[in-house]
């Protein structure tokens, strides 16, 4: 139920720093995004909800200085804040911040994704064509969210033609874009970073 890989990764997270209300940690990007839900989840416990909990979470490359990753992850906090109370921001200039649930949500779409093709019942071309659809609609003011729809419909649809044993696990994956379109950027991604060879 974890993006990690592994225990060993957990304890390549650093704290870079921590004082008053703010918090900077670097370490493997798989690790950082459930410990971003850990302590948003356990916050929101001792605060018994009536705290709000803003995050900025960034992707860099490993030899970035720390004083850059530094002004990114404060402007994804700012875009975070600008979104509402409570969000997470995550890849700023291609999804827009969301709700700590609906994050939990789409880290476990993502987890479904990772597993569907690691099983070999969705291709990484297919995966890809599908991010594409969403960027499409996600960039285009005058796409509709009724032609991403088809548009993923008819791409998995090849995909069960393609690869019968996969019919179930394609239709619950459907069923399961249908109630996150809007958000489906973002599961893509983390799949997209975590099936890479």
């Amino acid at each position: 139920f974890c993006l990690s890989r592994g225990l060993g990764d957990v304890y390549k997270r650093q704290v870079i720093y921590s004082g008053g209300d703010d918090l900077f940690i670097v370490g493997p990007w798989y690790t950082l995004l459930e410990l971003a839900y850990e302590i948003y989840d356990k916050f929101a416990k001792f605060s018994n909800n009536k705290k709000s909990l803003s995050a900025g979470y960034i992707l860099s490359h490993p030899h970035t200085p720390s004083y850059i990753l530094a002004y990114l992850a404060r402007d994804a906090i700012d875009r975070s804040k600008k979104g509402g109370k409570s969000r997470i921001c995550m890849f700023a200039d291609e999804i827009e911040p969301i709700r700590w649930d609906t994050y939990r949500e789409q880290l476990n779409l993502a987890i479904d994704l990772i597993n569907a093709i690691e099983g070999n019942k969705l291709s990484r071309s297919a995966l890809f064509a599908i991010l594409k659809e969403w960027y499409r609609y996600n960039r285009d003011v005058n796409s509709s969210i009724g032609a991403l729809r088809y548009r993923i419909k008819y791409i998995l649809s090849s995909a069960k033609r393609s690869n019968p044993d996969a019919k179930n696990v394609l239709e619950e994956l459907d069923r399961k874009f249908s109630e996150n379109y809007i958000f489906l950027g973002l599961p893509l991604k983390l799949a997209e970073l975590a099936t890479r060879v």
